[in-house]
């Protein structure tokens, strides 16, 4: 089983859609190959290490990019699973910021560490929506 150490690890946050409030992942990855995936509760992939370039090791990805990535209903959760297929060790952080880029809150700043092939880890965080 994956080691977690963790700084920061609220379970919840709230963004205010209206002020165009987003979510901002992080997830730097040591190993060859990083195979990772964010999805929403209906299973739809919000980021993964397919949205990179091949042979780099820090990714990030905004959220909600567009109104259209916002949930029908007022909550949703966001789950990272990381897999130690490749890659030893995985860094995971998620920051809440105002629409200019300040930060409001970290929410996540989390270490992984596995044994590969055969070691995952997931991370959940619940998204609730003001509109």
């Amino acid at each position: 089983m994956a080691e977690r150490e963790c700084t920061k690890k609220l379970l919840s946050v709230e963004i205010n859609a209206a002020e165009k409030e987003y979510l901002l992942y992080v997830v730097s990855a040591k190993g060859a190959q990083a195979v990772f995936a964010l999805v929403d509760e209906n299973d739809q992939v919000i980021f993964s290490h397919a949205d990179g370039d091949p042979g780099q090791n820090i990714y990030q990805r905004k959220w909600p990019l567009a109104p259209g990535e916002l949930p029908n209903d007022d909550e949703t959760t966001h789950t990272m699973a990381f897999h130690f297929i490749t890659a030893q060790s995985y860094s995971y952080r998620v920051t809440h910021h105002r629409k200019d880029g300040s930060v409001i809150a970290e929410l996540k700043n989390c270490k992984y560490t596995g044994k590969p092939p055969r070691d995952t880890c997931f991370e959940p965080l619940h998204v609730d929506v003001v509109r």
